[in-house]
């Protein structure tokens, strides 16, 4: 499947009076590979002042009549459309629906070559205008014959096969020869509206058939006057040496020859006649007719076959002459019709190669695509052929870019996208394709493709700027992505590359001030049973206020915790548990936990000076310990009755196994059955690292 498809076509007329302006016909096609549907407008502009911008919209409806949501506003730009210039069939107009299976065309505004500028109080509706009827379908047998004698009169090149009845509505006027104007005369056959009026009424016709019938019979009655005197001459010498018995006889004798003679001579004679003129008026029918007529009289056979001879001789020239005008259809049905008369058959092949070869030098590269196809091994048809297949997908291409184009002067800029995405390569496409995603602020989007705009493009410097500005905003929103994302290093790195750019300074020094702190880093377990446990502290910002969150994640065998409620107090790093411990008015009923409090030194140390818990159902730090000469003690939250001892008495837990566990200070006693974190725990020894 081809990625375009016409799905529907118009071919009525539709117009506006005043500018006048007619709609020759238009068309909804679909885009298979957007799941699209576009509608093609062929414009004609019958005023005398030239149009430079037309802009339209179009309301839509689907298959059942239905009105579907939404219009479609166009313009049409760039014009220089003069006087019965047609143009804008080239320019798809994108619908916003692809149920779109019929529509309406309105006129929003006119501007001129002048710069005048033609606007209405509300849109106007292009209306349905009257067409003419074809006059083959009005006038009889003598009336339409009569015809043909007129224009050939009047030097009109016209058949009356293709005249119409000429109508007028308003300033516009159809001519009988097809042409819209709003001009005295046609601008095609020259004739006014009035001459054809008068010259196709059927008493005009009658009247001029019987006064040709008239003068042509006086002429040929003078003509037979003039050959009788001349064989009068001639007989009265011999008539004087006659007989009067002789000559009596011989009056008899004629009028019995004479009646021989008329029917089986000056009839079928007549009759023959009447043969070979219809044929020269390529009525081949009527004339083959009168043949068959002829041979059940009798008639000669040699001038019978003399006369299909010449029917076909005629068949051939007008065949013939059909070609010379390019009506190459027309030319090959009377190829066809010819068979193998002289070298009909071979003047079919080359009729449907130069059909082929106007339909390409039209732009319809489709029509001639197929013709080809069908005369492939024909003279350079095959070659012809890839070049109709090239220029074919060239004006694809062309039109979707004139499409986006269009969509990007009115700053539709995601319709425009969806035009050029597909055709980034062509022309300068990628720099508007590129300009679209940065007025959108896709500026990713933007600089992928704005770098692909070539040196010898007038538009690289404009890209250049572009894209410069461009790179500085995503580096700029990367940083900031891993500023809040506690990526800091590689933050700092990013704003120190675009300082100046709006507020990278001060985030640049949000980033070197957390780093110098000396919090953030991972802390590994050096023993080697627990080789995979870790602690990981990070600081997320937040890029709105340059707020700072830091955060403890603690990895054991797999199971992650994170806490993210790390604030520096005093200059160190303080987590606190679920609720704000530094609250001296919180309740003990609020939360089991209360003084709990976990420092950090800078030199990335962990230790519990003034760390622990009290509460009623026990509680501790998530993360305690004390300093020791192997390095950092961390421990998991556990429970231990401490009721037997007393505030800043120091106390050790031991394991079921009997192994030094931990050291731990009560920091007071609320009563005798609180509880307080217990250190059941494997001792982990950490070391620090950026």
């Amino acid at each position: 499947m081809s990625r375009y498809e016409i799905i529907k076509s118009y071919d009525e007329k539709k117009y506006i009076s005043d500018p006048p302006i007619i709609i020759l016909n238009y068309a909804l096609t679909a885009d298979h590979q957007n799941d699209s549907v576009l509608a093609q407008i062929k414009f004609q502009n019958l005023s005398e002042k030239e149009i430079s911008a037309l802009y339209i919209h179009v309301d839509t409806y689907g298959v059942d009549g239905k009105q579907l949501e939404g219009n479609k506003e166009h313009a049409y730009l760039d014009l220089q459309a003069g006087q019965n210039t047609v143009f804008g069939s080239n320019i798809p107009v994108h619908l916003p629906d692809n149920k779109t299976r019929d529509l309406s065309i309105f006129c929003d505004k006119i501007v001129y070559s002048d710069s005048s500028v033609c606007t209405f109080d509300k849109p106007q509706l292009f209306q349905k205008l009257e067409e003419g009827k074809r006059i083959k379908d009005l006038l009889g047998g003598i009336e339409f014959d009569e015809l043909r004698h007129v224009l050939k009169k009047e030097s009109i090149p016209l058949s009356p096969d293709d005249l119409v009845t000429p109508v007028r509505d308003g300033k516009i006027w159809q001519c009988a020869c097809g042409t819209y104007s709003v001009l005295e005369k046609c601008p095609s056959c020259l004739k006014t509206y009035d001459w054809w009026r008068s010259h196709l009424e059927k008493e005009y016709l009658v009247k001029s058939h019987e006064d040709r019938m008239k003068l042509e019979a006086e002429q040929r009655a003078h003509e037979l006057e003039i050959q009788r005197e001349k064989e009068e001459a001639g007989k009265r010498a011999r008539i004087k040496a006659l007989k009067v018995g002789a000559v009596v006889l011989g009056a008899v004798l004629a009028i019995l020859i004479g009646r021989q003679i008329y029917n089986h001579i000056i009839v079928p004679n007549g009759m023959y006649k009447q043969a070979m003129a219809l044929a020269e008026e390529s009525k081949y029918e009527e004339a083959n007719d009168i043949l068959k007529q002829l041979e059940n009289r009798d008639y000669s056979e040699e001038k019978i076959n003399a006369g299909k001879e010449k029917i076909l001789a005629s068949k051939y020239e007008d065949a013939d002459e059909c070609v010379k005008q390019k009506k190459f259809k027309s030319a090959l049905d009377l190829f066809s019709e010819l068979g193998s008369y002289s070298d009909s058959k071979e003047r079919i092949t080359d009729t449907k190669y130069l059909y082929a070869k106007e339909q390409y030098e039209r732009g319809e590269y489709d029509k001639a695509i197929s013709a080809f196809k069908d005369v492939i091994d024909y003279s350079d048809s095959a070659e012809l052929l890839k070049k109709a297949e090239e220029d074919r997908d060239k004006a694809v291409l062309e039109t979707a870019y004139n499409t986006g184009l269009q969509e990007y002067k009115q700053k539709h800029y995601k319709d425009a996208v969806v035009w050029f995405a597909d055709i980034s390569d062509y022309k300068d496409a990628c720099y508007y394709l590129g300009d679209c995603y940065y007025q959108q602020e896709e500026y990713e989007q933007a600089e992928k493709e704005l770098s692909k705009v070539k040196k010898d493009s007038e538009l690289y410097e404009d890209a250049q700027d572009k894209l410069k500005e461009c790179k500085k905003i995503n580096t700029y929103n990367s940083a900031l992505s891993s500023l809040s994302n506690g990526r800091i290093a590689e933050a700092k790195k990013a704003l120190e590359s675009i300082k100046g750019f709006k507020d990278s300074d001060e985030k640049l020094a949000v980033a070197d001030s957390i780093i110098s702190e000396g919090f953030i880093g991972t802390y590994h377990n050096t023993d080697s049973d627990h080789s995979k446990e870790y602690i990981q502290i990070k600081c997320e910002v937040d890029i709105s206020n340059n707020e700072r969150l830091y955060s403890v994640y603690k990895q054991n065998n797999k199971e992650e915790t994170i806490y993210k409620n790390a604030k520096i107090i005093d200059g160190k790093l303080v987590a606190f548990d679920e609720i704000d411990d530094t609250n001296p008015n919180a309740e003990v009923d609020e939360h089991p936990l209360k003084e709990s409090t976990n420092m950090f030194q800078p030199d990335k140390s962990i230790y519990n000076s003034n760390g622990g818990g009290t509460g009623v159902s026990g509680g501790g730090s998530f993360i305690s310990g004390e300093w020791s000469s192997g390095g950092i003690s961390a421990v998991v939250p556990g429970r231990l009755d401490y009721s037997t001892y007393t505030a800043g008495e120091k106390i050790t837990y031991e394991h079921q196994n009997g192994v030094l566990r931990e050291s731990h200070t009560i920091l007071k006693k609320r009563s005798d059955n609180d509880s307080v974190a217990s250190n059941d725990t494997t001792t982990f020894e950490y070391e620090g690292i950026d």
